[in-house]
């Protein structure tokens, strides 16, 4: 039982380590990038100070670890099949998209300059999204006891996407960050809360039968 748990987690592992590898060679071979400019940490890579974007990477984290949150405990608990459970998944995918976007650029470099689709109408499809979400699961965001901390969250992320657009580099360092700052913290926040409101829900496990299945 244990091998057998154990290979399936290194095959994991190692075809996760492929993958990211053979996109790394096929972005070299197809476009000519530099390996080490995919593998290495972009401040190095820069040779600039080390707490270069220290407050991305800081909210980036931040939201990484409640995504993470959410959407483990809805996967220890999919055999529910309840709005609680739903809910708590979409939110984790909605925070890891988030993550994604704020990692990659998507909706600055993927979709702005790749893709040629506009941010103002990138922005307003983020938040359609997220408004969609709040009223399709609001009994359970009502039921919960931060459930203004959602829309507070979205209404700050709509603010930043206003603050954004206006192109004032101080409104731009320090007010749009400060509001996607704190639009992440709420929604992080939130988020892990509802994590955890949802694994404490989940029946205890027998110690023993744990222990003979270990052995």
């Amino acid at each position: 039982m244990v091998a057998r748990g154990s290979g399936r987690t290194l095959g994991i592992a190692a075809a996760c380590t492929a993958f990211v590898m053979g996109g790394v060679g096929l972005a070299h071979l197809w476009r000519g990038i530099e390996v080490g400019v995919l593998m290495g940490d972009p401040a190095a890579v820069l040779d600039a100070p080390f707490y270069l974007g220290a407050v991305t990477l800081l909210r980036t984290t931040v939201l990484a670890m409640a995504a993470g949150g959410c959407l483990t405990a809805a996967w220890a608990l999919r055999g529910r099949r309840d709005r609680n459970t739903e809910f708590v998944g979409v939110l984790g995918l909605g925070m890891a998209v988030l993550v994604l976007d704020d990692k990659f650029q998507g909706h600055e470099a993927v979709l702005g300059n790749i893709a040629g689709v506009p941010e103002a109408i990138t922005f307003t499809a983020m938040g359609a999204v997220a408004v969609a979400v709040v009223v399709r699961y609001a009994e359970v965001v009502r039921a919960r006891p931060d459930a203004w901390a959602a829309p507070i969250a979205i209404a700050l992320f709509a603010a930043s996407a206003v603050v954004d657009r206006s192109g004032h580099p101080w409104l731009n360092n320090v007010v749009e960050t400060t509001l996607e700052v704190a639009g992440i913290t709420a929604l992080a926040v939130f988020g892990a809360r509802a994590g955890l409101a949802l694994l404490q829900q989940a029946p205890a496990r027998n110690t023993d039968t744990c222990t003979c299945a270990v052995r």
